[in-house]
């Protein structure tokens, strides 16, 4: 049974050094009380069921199940739980993932930890946390990625984006054909075409566009 005033954590984090260090500093807080310590996303998930936390604290990289499929279980089942990411190095897309899966931030892990417990206290009260410069930039950046992969994907035929990704592979214009039964002058007006509507003039640019939004054009390429 909940003890009235202290909110209920569970831990999520692989890391025993972080876990044990985060465990032992807010077990000394009176306004929480640590439920659960897991150190991979199953038993996470385990503990996410069996205590129903106020508050679950999640890395984004876990065994077996991350953070993110954690935050879709919460919300698949309804879990009154409030989600907070506390991560080292996050991607710009785990970070725009989490906020619009409904987390109530993401804290780096080079924070002091009386911040983390400030921002877990925020949490408690139903509040979301202010985005940093951290979160700000990152999601810039994804919004910029998924800008850039739409266009793609707007702009180029079929066989175009076939021919993009094969070249940014470095690959020239003879081995594209040989792999796409078409001869390399066919390959070459394609390429043409491709810098035209991207507005691009290399195979250097190409290569950067596509490194910059390749798992965006994946994504799309398998849905």
């Amino acid at each position: 049974m909940a003890t009235p005033g202290v909110t209920s954590v569970v831990l999520v984090d692989d890391h025993p050094v972080v876990l044990d260090g985060v465990v032992e500093f807010l077990r000394k807080a009176p306004e929480f009380d640590v439920v659960a310590e897991c150190r991979n996303g199953q038993h996470g998930l385990e503990a996410l069921r069996q205590f129903r936390p106020a508050i679950a604290v999640l890395d984004f990289s876990l065994p077996d199940m991350d953070g993110l499929e954690l935050l879709d279980v919460i919300a698949a089942e309804n879990l009154a739980t409030r989600t907070l990411f506390f991560s080292a190095a996050p991607t710009d897309g785990q970070v725009a993932k989490a906020l619009a899966g409904g987390a109530f931030g993401v804290v780096l892990k080079d924070v002091r930890l009386d911040e983390l417990r400030h921002a877990l206290n925020e949490v408690s009260e139903g509040r979301s946390l202010p985005l940093s410069g951290f979160v700000r930039a990152a999601i810039e950046r994804e919004r910029q990625r998924v800008a850039r992969a739409n266009m793609i994907h707007q702009l180029l035929t079929e066989r175009e984006r076939q021919i993009l990704m094969l070249a940014a592979s470095a690959l020239i214009n003879k081995e594209i054909g040989n792999k796409l039964e078409l001869v390399e002058g066919t390959v070459k007006i394609h390429v043409h075409n491709i810098y035209r509507k991207l507005g691009i003039g290399s195979r250097t640019a190409l290569i950067d566009l596509v490194d910059e939004c390749r798992e965006k054009l994946k994504n799309e390429a398998q849905a």
